[in-house]
């Protein structure tokens, strides 16, 4: 299963480490700590448990990380267990990458219990949470 790491960059300044607050449960020491080992502050496992809730994480965090200047990086780790550094551009290609397996799924379901007669009847059974993820 993919995981999705938010890893807190070294030196930060009180105003990110309050940044950082906000999107992690850690303390303050912990944010700091995490920093000088760059490991994460939060994890997400795609299509776990918390999708509906983590997907629209995601999506928040892609903005400021996008624009640079983010208190954070974002990382990749796959079942190797080697997390992988993702850019401002692979980290979007990732949420669309979800997002579209997301309708797949959809579409695969609503044609085999038959509540549509084609691909062409689909329509989203949720709100695009990416549709916003065009330009930073």
């Amino acid at each position: 299963m993919t995981t999705i790491r938010v890893i807190p960059k070294r030196g930060l300044t009180p105003a990110q480490i309050g940044a950082l607050r906000r999107i992690s449960t850690l303390s303050i020491y912990e944010i700091q700590r995490a920093a000088e080992s760059r490991t994460s502050v939060r994890d997400v496992r795609v299509f776990g448990a918390d999708w509906e809730e983590d997907r629209r994480f995601l999506a928040k965090l892609w903005e400021p990380y996008a624009k640079g200047g983010a208190p954070f990086d974002v990382f990749e780790q796959n079942r190797d267990g080697i997390p992988g550094h993702l850019l401002a551009e692979q980290f979007q290609a990732r949420l669309r990458l979800f997002r579209a397996i997301e309708l797949d799924q959809q579409l695969q379901v609503d044609l085999e219990n038959g509540f549509i007669g084609s691909p062409e009847e689909f329509v989203p059974h949720d709100d695009d949470w990416f549709a916003f993820g065009a330009e930073p």
